[in-house]
């Protein structure tokens, strides 16, 4: 008996670190209430019913062979589910209840236990993402504070702790980038982050972005190639750059040196259409339903080397969406990526 009651202390403890397992206990236990509940009432209005027919069928003392026939019938059927007996019926319909409340707490909880693992899967990377910055000004800095500060250093010494400190500046833009993420995607979920509308050259908006990323793309000898007609749309001109930027900015990350990345603007009878081409990596089948989810990242080895928590379409798509916009994917896993945004023309000047 005790090694049953040690075993059955075990599970009950094992439920009760699992938080999932426990609430989905709770869930199966309040499912089952409320259908037993909805069943007895009905039993019990079924119940009196039979009361009432009994009463009647004594006071009008129905002479009609066909109709008591009729009566008598009906009454032994309800008699049949009247509140206290119990038949294998009965035991079948409670087993079939707690498994109906069983898989119904596991539907109502999926969502939530998809939220908890995205959730982790964040902080895994977040961490990581943040640990190595850190990591690497704290490195730095103790080499400096080490070194001798003095006046007479040379001109290469003082020029290399100025390397030192500029590659600290760069890691904390880093740190200070995945911050402002996860700030704007608190306030956008929220609906706290405002979008000013205005209208917005998209060539001028394309020449900003090429600007900022020329630099990156140099350094990997990736050739940047655009072709935009002269389109305007109203849209916020800071929020439109950001998702823009991640786009690009993500093609770059996952294309190799050497190669080529697209942009073009357009439109048609109902959408401006801006496009990102690239001849990079690709992504798979299995992970393409996934890449506008926010801090997935797949497990390929390619996409593990590079940078990054996995936000940085997730913003883009969020973006596009607050300007009534849709934004689409379609790649071949080691031929390249193509995506297309698009922005409502009835939104453009």
């Amino acid at each position: 008996m005790r090694k049953y009651w040690k075993r059955f202390v075990e599970w009950a403890t094992a439920l009760k670190l699992d938080p999932f397992r426990w609430a989905r206990l709770k869930l199966t236990l309040f499912f089952m209430l409320v259908i037993v509940s909805s069943l007895l009432f009905y039993l019990v209005i079924q119940s009196r019913e039979f009361d009432r027919n009994v009463s009647n069928f004594a006071q009008n003392n129905i002479q009609e062979p066909d109709r008591r026939k009729r009566f008598i019938q009906r009454s032994t059927a309800v008699e049949k589910t009247t509140l206290f007996s119990v038949t294998p019926e009965d035991v079948g319909m409670f087993i079939l209840t707690i498994i109906i409340s069983y898989l119904m707490a596991g539907v109502t909880l999926r969502p939530i236990k998809k939220s908890m693992e995205i959730q982790k899967q964040f902080l895994a990377n977040a961490s990581h993402e943040l640990r190595t910055p850190l990591a690497i000004m704290k490195t730095e800095l103790e080499v400096f504070l080490r070194g001798k500060n003095n006046l007479s250093q040379s001109k290469q010494v003082l020029l290399r702790r100025r390397t030192d400190m500029l590659s600290n500046i760069e890691e904390i833009d880093k740190m200070e980038q995945i911050i402002n993420n996860l700030l704007f995607l608190s306030r956008a979920d929220s609906y706290e982050e405002n979008f000013h509308f205005s209208k917005v050259s998209i060539s001028s908006l394309m020449s900003d972005i090429s600007k900022r990323i020329n630099g990156v793309a140099k350094r990997k000898r990736i050739s940047l190639h655009l072709k935009l007609d002269k389109i305007s749309v109203f849209a916020d001109s800071i929020r439109l750059e950001q998702a823009i930027l991640n786009i690009i900015t993500n093609a770059i990350k996952y294309t190799k040196e050497g190669g080529r990345v697209s942009i073009l603007a357009k439109k048609n009878d109902e959408y401006i259409i801006i496009s990102v081409m690239d001849n990079g990596i690709g992504i798979s089948k299995k992970d393409l339903p996934h890449i506008f989810e926010p801090f997935y990242r797949s497990k390929s080895v390619e996409v593990n080397k590079a940078e990054g928590v996995g936000l940085g379409l997730h913003i883009a798509s969020v973006i596009i969406k607050r300007h009534g916009g849709k934004i689409g994917v379609k790649s071949t896993l080691g031929k390249g990526t193509t995506i297309h945004v698009f922005l409502p023309l009835n939104r453009a000047s």
